[in-house]
């Protein structure tokens, strides 16, 4: 019996090019990506776990790091 739902916003923040979307496909089970494809705005994954009789979804955000999108920052601290 489901007795709760628990959703988790993770946002990923960084400079651009060290790996976070790497590190985010791989977590959720994705192939490791064979060439650099720079994340423009955001990209959102998702891996829910069952845990006893609780369902967490985690709600990652991949966050661009050019420097464009810097204002984005502020908005997940």
């Amino acid at each position: 019996m489901l007795v709760s739902e628990i959703n988790i916003k993770l946002t990923v923040l960084g400079q651009w090019g060290v790996g976070k979307t790497s590190i985010v496909n791989t977590f959720v089970g994705k192939d490791f990506p064979s060439m650099y494809i720079p994340t423009i705005g955001s990209n959102i994954a998702r891996k829910e776990y069952q845990l006893t009789d609780n369902r967490i979804r985690l709600n990652i955000w991949d966050i661009g790091g050019q420097r464009s999108f810097n204002p984005l920052n502020p908005v997940f601290q």
